[in-house]
């Protein structure tokens, strides 16, 4: 699985074919007055209705979308956790408070990411029965 998938055909079928329910996801977002932060996203085992495309969905501000429209948004999707870069989250003064909201979105992604990879795994171990 390459590190970076941009947003050209390539990619896209890339992308599509290396990824499996529970696949934890980046998005690097900019913000006005410069300033950097990134969102998680999880590869679910949920399809769009009528083009079948996986749905992702996001712990860090509960949305959701298909994978292909996420990449043609954002341009770029990241399998690494980017370092040196903030979790998005809702803005807070007291640092403790925003650290512990932090925690828990990435409890969240965790358990989120968890949940999908279990699904998969009984999908899996009831197709080869």
């Amino acid at each position: 699985m390459k590190t970076v998938y941009k947003a050209t055909r390539g990619d896209k079928k890339e992308l599509l074919r290396d990824i499996t329910p529970g696949t934890p996801l980046y998005v690097i977002n900019e913000h006005r007055g410069g300033g950097l932060s990134y969102s998680i996203w999880v590869v679910t085992d949920e399809r769009m209705p009528f083009t079948r495309n996986p749905i992702v969905k996001s712990p860090t501000h509960s949305g959701w979308d298909s994978l292909e429209s996420l990449l043609a948004r954002e341009r770029e999707i990241y399998t690494q956790e980017p370092a040196g870069i903030r979790l998005r989250g809702p803005e807070r003064e007291d640092y403790a408070e925003a650290k512990r909201a932090e925690a828990g979105v990435l409890a969240a992604g965790k358990q989120m990411i968890d949940h999908y990879r279990a699904q998969h795994a009984k999908k899996l171990a009831k197709a080869d029965r």
